[in-house]
């Protein structure tokens, strides 16, 4: 992370509209299973930033664990002449959702398993947070019995292995030509390393890394 870019988290304000918070609509103990964080507003407006797009106009956008929407709504705000798509695994987020946003294309599904068929222009979201286990060691144990399937697609897992580099993985290989990436995650090597999701897919060069933002080219 750039020095200007650790200034402008550190200048930002923290206030935040309560109906957009995962952490005050569900119960704790759920949110926390399911490797859920909330999203400021400034910070999406940060990344939607980043993602540097030069006209937002007929885009595919696409936010992995949708949760509430806070990027598509955020993105709709100001630029509504798009497609919007959001996927969410959690059947009350999910209903949530849909009624807050009947103009987006909502599934229910599991992202890392989900079998879409479109490449999107631009990716963006807060993916889950947590290493699945069992519940006395590890937060996201309601995904335990997935780990298997989780593994057999991800050919970036390996060890003690943070759900969201699976995300990051799967954002990746559903990106269009030129299509961008932006996720808010925790800087680890094994998964931050653009190289190396790049090897482990065996992809083409041209993915590119900015300040929070990965880019196919």
């Amino acid at each position: 992370m750039s020095t200007n870019l650790r200034q402008t988290l550190r200048a930002e304000p923290t206030a935040e509209p309560m109906s957009a918070r995962l952490d005050v609509v569900l119960d704790k103990e759920v949110w926390k299973a399911f490797g859920a964080v909330s999203t400021p507003t400034w910070i999406v407006d940060l990344m939607i930033r980043l993602l540097d797009v030069d006209e937002w106009r007929n885009l595919k956008i696409l936010e992995p664990g949708s949760g509430l929407c806070n990027f598509l709504a955020r993105i709709y705000e100001q630029y509504p002449a798009n497609a919007f798509t959001g996927v969410e695994i959690n059947p009350e987020v999910y209903a949530m959702a849909r009624s807050l946003y009947p103009q987006f294309t909502l599934y229910l599904a599991d992202f890392i398993l989900w079998d879409a068929a479109e490449e999107y222009d631009v990716v963006i979201g807060n993916p889950p947070y947590g290493i699945i286990g069992d519940k006395s060691h590890y937060p996201l144990h309601v995904l335990r019995e997935k780990k298997a399937a989780y593994k057999r697609v991800c050919t970036t897992w390996f060890g003690k292995y943070n759900l969201y580099g699976a995300f990051i993985e799967k954002g990746l290989k559903m990106l269009g030509r030129r299509g961008k990436l932006a996720f808010i995650v925790h800087r680890a090597r094994h998964v931050h390393d653009p190289r190396r999701v790049q090897a482990a897919q065996k992809a083409p060069r041209g993915f590119g890394e900015g300040e929070g933002l990965l880019s196919r080219q």
